[in-house]
């Protein structure tokens, strides 16, 4: 037997096993929620500064598919070993990447 939750929240903490997962389910403000994240995680000034400069240059050409993914390609090597604090984040961008055919 499956159980299925729906869970509605701007800010839900998910418990898997060990793990915990923060999702946001408004993703109107990805962008303000990212730059959020950056200033709360990354106690590295200059690496603060790099990825709040993507997020900015990310939230500029959100409507530019192609410009859009050369920038998210960035944004992902520039996290590195951040990297889990931003998974929660990564479904909300990729709708602005464009689509493979």
């Amino acid at each position: 037997m499956e159980n299925k939750y729906k869970i509605e929240s701007t800010n839900s903490q998910i418990a898997i096993g060990s793990s915990i997962t923060q999702t946001q389910e408004h993703n109107s403000n990805v962008f303000n929620n990212l730059r959020i994240t950056v200033k709360e995680n990354i106690k590295d000034e200059n690496e603060k500064i790099i990825i709040l400069e993507i997020i900015e240059s990310l939230e500029k050409h959100k409507n530019d598919k192609k410009k859009f993914k050369k920038i998210y390609d960035n944004f992902i090597l520039k996290l590195g070993t951040y990297i889990n604090i931003f998974s929660p984040f990564l479904p909300l961008l990729v709708k602005y990447l464009p689509q493979s055919n």
